[in-house]
């Protein structure tokens, strides 16, 4: 009994820390990245504008493609560009 009730207890705490957190964090994880985000990215990799981080790191998920990378790229800088707004 005493264990079934300590599981009601902490399962009621879990519950409560999620419905504290959630609203917080729904917009982040809800929102995708707008049209302008993708074009605002994708003409900074025509003009040779890239951020460097994001760069690099398009290339180790395209694994050395460079046609990949450019895309990579484009996704996650949108990505940061829509949360940064």
């Amino acid at each position: 009994m005493e264990d079934f009730l300590f599981f009601l207890l902490f399962l009621g705490i879990c519950i409560g820390v999620a419905i504290a957190i959630i609203p917080s964090q729904r917009k982040k994880y809800l929102q995708h990245p707008k049209p302008h985000h993708y074009e605002a990215a994708e003409r900074e990799v025509k003009s040779g504008t890239t951020e460097p981080g994001i760069w690099a790191k398009a290339l180790v998920t395209a694994k050395g493609n460079e046609d990949l990378r450019k895309s990579e790229y484009i996704k996650l800088r949108a990505k940061q560009l829509q949360e940064e707004n």
